[in-house]
């Protein structure tokens, strides 16, 4: 970093603001690079923190008081990993003083992208100016600021990520929360909407690049990936292929799941958190696109599914009809009032709901298979984040299979 950027940054005017000019601005990328490997990780760590968030900084609290006492002592910035992410490594960045514990004025989310990124999962110009849209929104996590190979957020206090086994008991609340997202227009300066899913072409980009990866020199993932390309193959046009209805309702049922809207695409447990009063937030919007409405609930369902610690019981798990639809229910009243009024007041619920229900199983094909696909390109990254890849991948085609042979055999 210029010495005259990190000049500025201590002068005594960069305190009198809570924020800088890299808040919510993806274009704007401070000159840092984190490399995990070097013996010097944390202290990049915290310059990255510190210097998109002068509030991190001693300086910042001293002004902000107003206090001349030069005998105040702090503890230095506190750098701790934060485990649980499967794409990036996740650190909390915190100061504190000697009188009081971290605050959310006083922690922040540093996410590093893995090294091998430029050729990753996911593009990240995009993902960042998402994110920063979303933070201006009120949506996401406040977006402080963006370095080289990451970014740094809001940290949210006083939360837990739900595990795959509340996610039925939250599931009135989940689908709230993703009706509201699917009402959002995101700017097509930012993420323009496609013809077709935004998802069908991030697939095809991974399996271009799994096969890039020298996969023949290892037959077992040779051999998946070969089994992964050509269930894709088959699936797409399946997914393109719009069923038959036999009803009006039907047709009107079949037009709304299939709906392209701005979809998370990755709501499953971990991305799920909850605070003391039993409210929860979406976060982790890093494969966000334009979807059918199907394909994100379909992932959501797959992910009742306790994949995360692959052991999931899919033929048990999977919620039932009758807990997909109270799910349904809610996201309908929530997203499409009117609609949702129509068919309380003609009683046409389950007429409605019956050709959803299988068309999202005919969705959830799409994100197994797609996460299978992603699993093979991650193995390959990389990354200091200890997951089992490979055996998720596997565990996740048991499920693609069981739902081929439900919803399509």
């Amino acid at each position: 970093m210029p010495s005259s950027d990190i000049k500025a940054r201590n002068g005594r005017t960069s305190f009198r603001s809570k924020h800088t000019e890299y808040r919510n601005n993806a274009d704007k990328v401070l000159s840092v690079f984190v490399d995990s490997n070097a013996p010097e990780f944390e202290d990049q760590v915290r310059e990255a923190a510190s210097a998109v968030c002068t509030f991190l900084n001693p300086s910042f609290e001293m002004a902000e008081q107003e206090t001349d006492s030069k005998e105040r002592k702090y503890n230095p910035l506190i750098v701790k990993t934060l485990s649980g992410g499967t794409s990036n490594e996740l650190f909390i960045v915190s100061r504190t003083t000697s009188s009081a514990p971290p605050s959310s004025s006083s922690s922040v989310l540093v996410r590093i992208h893995p090294n091998n990124d430029d050729e990753g999962v996911v593009d990240r110009d995009v993902e960042n100016q998402l994110a920063a849209w979303l933070s201006e929104q009120g949506i996401g996590p406040t977006y402080y600021g963006r370095f080289k190979n990451g970014r740094v957020e809001e940290f949210y206090q006083n939360v837990a990520p739900l595990t795959s086994h509340e996610m039925p008991n939250y599931a009135p609340q989940i689908a709230r929360a993703m009706a509201d997202f699917h009402c959002l227009e995101a700017p097509s300066t930012i993420l323009p909407k496609p013809p077709t899913a935004n998802h069908y072409a991030m697939i095809e980009n991974w399996l271009d690049q799994a096969k890039n990866m020298s996969i023949p020199s290892r037959p077992v993932e040779a051999s998946l990936l070969q089994e992964l390309h050509s269930e894709w193959k088959w699936l797409k046009p399946q997914l393109d292929a719009t069923p038959s209805a036999d009803s009006p309702i039907e047709s009107q049922a079949l037009l709304f799941i299939r709906q392209l809207v701005l979809t998370h695409m990755d709501c499953q447990s971990l991305n799920i958190l909850k605070d003391a009063s039993g409210s929860i937030r979406l976060i982790d919007f890093e494969y966000a696109g334009w979807n059918p409405r199907a394909a994100d609930i379909a992932n959501t369902f797959c992910e009742y599914c306790d994949m995360n610690n692959i052991s999931a019981d899919y033929e048990k798990e999977y919620p039932s009809d009758e807990a997909q639809n109270d799910y349904l229910k809610n996201y309908v009243l929530q997203s499409s009032p009117d609609l949702a009024q129509q068919l309380s007041a003609l009683q046409q619920w389950e007429s409605f709901l019956a050709p959803i229900r299988s068309e999202i199983g005919r969705f959830s094909l799409l994100s197994h298979l797609g996460w299978s696909i992603w699993c093979i390109v991650k193995a390959k990254e990389e990354s200091a984040i200890d997951f089992d890849y490979l055996a998720y991948a596997r565990h996740r085609m048991d499920g693609y299979y069981l739902s081929k042979k439900k919803y399509f055999c």
